[in-house]
């Protein structure tokens, strides 16, 4: 398959869900910046690691305590990214979970469409549209 119609493939199965995201998108994009400084102080952690080390081996005490000092900002800053990442991405999702349905995209193609009303204590009371 090509990308093209991998992508016209995707967007046919998930496109609905778009309508129901775009409300959201600011907290979103922060969640996704978050996720990328997570994966940079990650890689940077793993640069930083072995500082220390060289610097004690090549017996340069006096600039083992800057490293560290560097070292436990980023782990610092990776943390709070962590946190940051996990409070978005919970909020985002209780903010979907919450929001009222919208009235379903009626397809081009004839299949099989639920609508569904309000939550109630039993759940979501569905019909099937045709």
């Amino acid at each position: 398959m090509e990308l093209a119609q991998k992508l016209s493939t995707l967007h046919r199965m998930h496109g609905r869900f778009f309508i129901h995201l775009r409300p959201d998108l600011h907290l979103l994009s922060v969640t996704v910046a978050a996720v990328l400084g997570i994966a940079i102080t990650n890689t940077a952690l793993i640069w930083l690691i072995g500082t220390p080390f060289d610097l004690t081996q090549e017996r340069k005490f006096n600039k083992v305590y800057g490293a560290i000092i560097i070292f436990a900002i980023v782990v610092l800053l990776n943390h709070g990214l962590h946190s940051a990442e996990g409070l978005l991405s919970r909020w985002t999702g209780l903010r979907f979970a919450r929001r009222p349905a919208l009235p379903p995209v009626q397809p081009s193609s004839p299949r099989i469409v639920y609508r569904c009303g309000r939550p109630s204590k039993r759940g979501f009371a569905c019909e099937v549209v045709r």
